[in-house]
């Protein structure tokens, strides 16, 4: 069995996989030295013990992952089975083939064995008649499982209605059919003519057939006459799963009160750990469908379980049939597996903004800190309209495996005071109680921390807290975790941020607008604060470090670095302008479902769209006017005699950069605000083929790095020059990619030294011509870029042919093509990318993921001579068949 979630518990109470091993002989078997195996290539995986089967006995093998053979009655192998099918194969000692079992496909709760037993003939058990331990004979079993039933039409967006037939797989099969999202059963309606929708349904399928398994449940979601502005979410299950007075998991239940966010029940079924069954889908604003799975649901988060949109968390499990949802969700994500999901509804800030700590996570992403990513969405629950959900990473031992590749089950995640969520807290509270109860300011007290704590990423964290005002912390909404090897280090991860960016007024000094003001430095290190928000444990830690001159340094830096990049209000402003802008089309209708809402002690949740942009208002003058108050805090806190303008120049464009503390400087005239008393370190860095030659300004030194205390405004400039004797060109043209390799005129191309540097860039005249002058020399890549429109007319059903035929071996195309043809960007051609280009081609999308040109990268070395015909080819991307004909 390859997926068991209640049928047969092994030793450890746990619903393990497991296999059974049958003696078909009239003698004993002493199975000490035979392997087991789920991988062909390595036949001795797992090893028995002395362990003897008797003649026409049966042995229990659980496959779960953790081997233990020193109890022979309750043999563990050091592998699971996996529930999409793969062989499993018994070796004897010798290396010779005792047995195997081809991969196969069982489905959750199934066993596949063999009737009669030690025959070749197998069957499907299920429903009581799997009998781990025990003959098969008595059990009647099922030849096989019947193939699912055929939409004629695929689940997505549709305008007006849509007709939808069930087509059999095979025949003498029935179909029955379910539209409240519930499963179908033997008891649902037979599917006998076409089924015409008007309104948004979940339609979910299954074929019977007599003497086989039903089908797997087939499930489309049919959103009619609905808004397209944002992927959507799509959960289907039976709607006692949610609403059921006794196992639903949305409401208060038989004995809690009604819910109260001030005086929470926790009686109320909402607040129970229970995961229920659900189908989930996700499609694309296009309409493209991003994944369909079958997966548990359980209510996620704290108090805000009180409200009425309450936020959820999805899980990819075995047992449900898939282990991970496989999509790439988060377009700005690298990662397209996932084990699990929240669909989150904002938390305390749910009806306020709805992007409060999607945003505030975002402003640090570049810091590499621990936040999880996010994008909105609209959800229907069995067809219902649900309002907007963030889609959130879930920050568990999965998270931390695929974003450091750490082992999920060999890590301590804790939270709060030293709460266990995995592991052994031991190395955190003896690192604690170190730093409590020693004087950080020692040197090697200090250094003995940095082995255990990863120092960067705490103080980025706290100056980040610090900054967004976050005053349902430090006491609440902290997590940290460390890899349980010998170079691991604690970690913290950003999560909960809601209280942040001014949602209400904490201290009761004014009005929720005036949050900008708070003196979170202080808050976050008071000794004696309250039980909540900040009580003393909470504090311990940054209060003491900040007693090491090197900390205090480093932290002082590091927000005056964040507070120049990060944090300018610009740069927030433009942010929440972005994420305010992807939300508001949907607004009206969210605020339209979830009007009616409760008041808590705090705040008044908006029913207008003027609520909701006078919330919006609020975050933007916060982004306006922290940076003078929180910089104040820092010089009150410190004793510092204030703060100064620091400008960075380089002479040159192209010649080089400066960086400043943390902080590489991109431009050629930059100025930013540090404090004073507080020593800043300044490098001039030159680009390949130049030097740096001295400072001018307020240093006249010749030391490419250089350390100032401030006492007033300073000015700089990095001087760089051209190493001698190295100054080479570079010419060609960039022409399409077809026959009459038309000119490209305007497009950017670049030459980026392969050693890393500053790139040199030019424009292409009318001719599509280029020219780099004083090159060093050294090996570059040479490419273009063009921010021209998209020609679609271009782009046509011919293309996506063209692609279908390449991705399944029919055609070659040159490797230039090959790259367009990747619309969606995912690094590789594919069928997606087929169906996408017919989706441009049909105006069912505007554009593709891509960007709208596609160019060739070469690479070239000078080598003490000028080079020219370096010639660069580009086309439009999806233009496959190279048919764009230009002027372009």
């Amino acid at each position: 069995m390859s997926s068991n979630s209640t049928s047969f518990k092994d030793n450890n109470g746990n619903y393990s996989d497991w296999l059974e091993i049958y003696n078909n002989s009239d003698v004993s078997v002493n199975l000490n030295g035979y392997g087991l195996t789920d991988d062909d290539l390595l036949p001795f995986k797992w090893i028995f013990p002395n362990v003897t089967l008797g003649a026409h006995q049966f042995l229990i093998v659980f496959a779960s992952g953790t081997s233990n053979i020193s109890d022979i009655q309750n043999l563990h192998a050091n592998f699971k089975i996996s529930q999409s099918g793969e062989p499993i194969t018994l070796t004897s000692p010798g290396g010779t083939l005792v047995d195997h079992m081809v991969s196969t496909v069982i489905p959750p709760n199934v066993s596949l064995g063999r009737q009669p037993d030690g025959s070749p003939n197998w069957l499907y058990f299920s429903n009581g008649e799997e009998t781990p331990g025990s003959s098969n004979n008595n059990s009647s079993g099922a030849a096989g499982l019947t193939s699912p039933p055929i939409f004629s039409v695929n689940g997505g967006f549709y305008s007006g209605s849509v007709t939808v037939s069930l087509i059999l797989s095979a025949l003498q099969t029935t179909i029955r059919y379910t539209i409240d999202g519930s499963e179908p059963t033997e008891q649902s309606p037979v599917y006998s003519s076409s089924l015409t929708f008007t309104k948004t349904t979940v339609v979910r399928a299954k074929a019977y057939q007599a003497g086989k398994l039903p089908s797997r449940t087939i499930t489309n979601s049919y959103l009619i006459n609905e808004r397209n502005n944002l992927p959507v979410i799509s959960i289907s299950t039976d709607p006692a799963n949610f609403f059921d007075e006794n196992i639903g998991i949305y409401v208060s239940g038989p004995v809690a009160n009604p819910p109260n966010p001030s005086d929470p029940d926790k009686r109320a079924n909402f607040w129970q750990d229970w995961e229920r069954p659900i189908h989930i889908e996700m499609y694309e604003p296009d309409g493209t469908q991003g994944f369909s799975i079958d997966a548990g649901i359980k209510i996620h988060g704290g108090y805000s379980r009180e409200y009425l949109q309450k936020s959820m968390a999805i899980h990819a499990r075995g047992k449900y049939g898939y282990s991970e949802i496989n999509y790439k969700i988060f377009p700005d994500l690298s990662i397209d597996k996932f084990k699990s999901l929240v669909l989150r509804s904002s938390g305390q800030d749910w009806n306020n903004s709805m992007i409060r700590d999607g945003m505030i996570e975002s402003l640090v992403k570049e810091t590499g800190l621990d936040i999880r990513a996010y994008r909105p969405a609209v959800l229907y629950l069995d067809g219902e309209y649900w309002g907007i959900f963030n889609i959130r990473e879930k920050e568990n031992e999965h998270y931390l495996a695929s974003h450091h590749g750490v082992d999920p089950n060999n890590v301590t995640r804790l939270e709060l005071n030293g709460e266990i969520k995995q592991g052994d807290p031991a190395d955190y509270n003896a690192m604690y109680n170190f730093i409590k109860n020693n004087n950080m300011s020692v040197t090697s007290n200090y250094e003995y921390v940095k082995t255990q704590m990863d120092v960067n990423n705490f103080i980025s964290y706290m100056v980040s807290e610090i900054y967004f005002n976050n005053v349902d912390w430090p006491g609440s909404n902290i997590k940290y975790w460390k890899s349980n090897t010998p170079d691991g280090k604690w970690r913290w991860i950003l999560m909960d941020t809601d209280f942040g960016f001014g949602l209400y007024d904490y201290d009761n000094t004014g009005a929720p607008e005036d949050g900008y003001k708070h003196q979170t430095l202080d808050f976050a290190t008071t000794a004696n604060g309250s039980s909540w928000p900040n009580p003393p444990w909470s504090t311990v830690l940054l209060r003491k470090l900040l007693d090491n001159q090197d900390f205090k340094t480093n932290f002082i830096n590091t927000f005056a670095d964040y507070s120049n990049t990060y944090f300018t209000p610009q740069r927030v402003v433009d942010r929440i302008t972005q994420m305010k802008t992807a939300i508001e089309a949907e607004m009206p209708y969210h605020l339209e479902k979830w009007h009616t809402n409760p008041v808590s002690n705090y705040k008044l949740y908006p029913e207008t769209m003027s609520d909701w942009h006078s919330n919006i208002q609020t975050m933007i003058d916060f982004a306006n006017n922290r940076l003078p108050y929180i910089r104040n805090n820092y010089v009150s806190k410190f004793n510092l005699s204030g703060t100064s303008n620091v400008t960075l120049l380089v002479n040159q464009p192209n010649y080089g950069k400066v960086k400043i503390n943390s902080v590489m400087v991109e431009q050629s005239n930059w100025s930013g605000v540090y404090f004073n008393d507080v020593p800043i370190t300044i490098e001039a860095i030159p680009a390949h083929g130049y030097k740096f030659v001295g400072w001018s300004g307020a240093s006249t030194s010749t030391s490419n790095i250089i350390t100032l205390s401030l006492t007033n405004d300073v000015s700089l400039t990095a001087n760089f020059e051209l190493v001698s004797n190295t100054a080479y060109s570079v010419s060609g043209n960039v022409t399409y990619d077809n026959n009459n390799s038309g000119p490209l005129p305007n497009v950017t191309v670049k030459l980026t030294p392969t050693t890393g540097g500053n790139s040199l860039t030019t424009l292409t005249d009318a001719g599509g011509n280029y020219n780099f002058n004083n090159v060093a020399s050294g090996t570059y890549n040479l490419t273009a870029v063009s921010t021209a429109a998209f020609p679609s007319t271009y782009v046509n059903a011919t293309d996506a042919l063209i692609t279908a035929r390449y991705f399944t071996g029919l055609v070659t195309i040159n490797p230039l093509r090959i790259l367009a043809a990747d619309v969606d960007n995912s690094g590789g051609v594919n069928a997606t990318d087929a169906l996408v280009i017919l989706r441009k081609f049909t105006n069912l999308i505007s554009g593709f993921t891509k960007p709208n040109w596609t160019f060739e990268t070469k690479q070239i070395t000078i080598t003490n001579v000028n080079l020219s015909a370096e010639n660069l080819k580009g086309i439009i991307t999806g233009d496959i068949d190279g048919s764009a004909s230009g002027p372009f």
